[in-house]
């Protein structure tokens, strides 16, 4: 529960930087405000991306965090506060659509599952701990 609610403060952070605006510098007069934007947005999007992976790198480590595709979901992180779709799915279960979405792609991590056999419940992202 604790790492759930770092995970929450951490992407709340995240996402009030990335809602903050730069004052524009005089120097960049030059400078068209839709290029200053795009240039702010991508490094506040750099940022997010690397606090997230960082994030699941350390619930990984602490046995909180294991998906079931390449390059792992986010949408379990964001919404729960951990991934525990690899095993639900070799559980025989639902596993985030997401993760579905990756499976169908063919970027499926787990040996001997065929994406044909990987299920998800569109109606509400819920998993049974």
């Amino acid at each position: 529960m604790q790492r759930a609610t770092t995970a929450i403060l951490l992407l709340g952070i995240a996402g009030l930087l990335a809602c903050t605006r730069e004052a524009e510098a005089p120097h960049q007069g030059a400078l068209s405000q839709e290029t200053r934007s795009a240039s702010s947005a991508d490094q506040k999007l750099q940022v997010i991306r690397a606090d997230i992976q960082a994030l699941k790198t350390e619930l990984g480590q602490a046995g909180e965090y294991s998906c079931c595709i390449q390059e792992g979901c986010s949408m379990c992180l964001l919404h729960e506060g951990a991934c525990p779709c690899k095993h639900e799915l070799e559980g025989g279960r639902h596993v985030c659509v997401e993760c579905y979405a990756g499976w169908q792609q063919g970027k499926g991590a787990v040996q001997g599952i065929s994406k044909e056999a990987v299920t998800t419940s569109f109606v509400k992202h819920e998993h049974k701990h």
